[in-house]
């Protein structure tokens, strides 16, 4: 199982998939593919702040035509109990979506370098 991190997902609902690397795009059409609902809370975050256009409900509507995508619903708890452990980064979305690829033993894709130098199994 593969988690995506919110700018794969990004990249991905904008077509952009020149900036996704060969790694990346072979996780995902191995799938299956996952995104944590804390993707979808920074999804709107962007979108209201004005960096990202669309909201995350038209994103993910539009991902659903390209990939076969749901939404983790591994447990909140565990979520944050991974996350408690992630010192290495004070972003909470970083430690949140890191958090709930280990809460259900999936890889990350990520292009986050920070992410992949301590996050064993990263794909990029």
């Amino acid at each position: 199982m593969f988690h995506l991190d919110t700018n794969v997902v990004i990249w991905m609902a904008d077509r952009a998939v020149d900036r996704i690397s060969g790694a990346a795009l072979a996780a995902i059409e191995t799938g299956p593919v996952s995104v944590s609902p804390i993707v979808l809370l920074e999804l709107q975050y962007l979108h209201d702040i004005g960096r990202a256009t669309t909201s995350p409900d038209n994103i993910l509507l539009d991902l659903a035509g390209l990939v076969d995508l749901t939404i983790s619903d591994v447990s909140f708890a565990a979520v944050v109990s991974h996350s408690l452990r992630l010192t290495w980064t004070r972003d909470p979305f970083d430690r949140l979506v890191v958090g709930a690829a280990l809460a259900e033993q999936a890889r990350l894709v990520t292009a986050n370098r920070l992410i992949r130098k301590n996050l064993p199994g990263a794909v990029w």
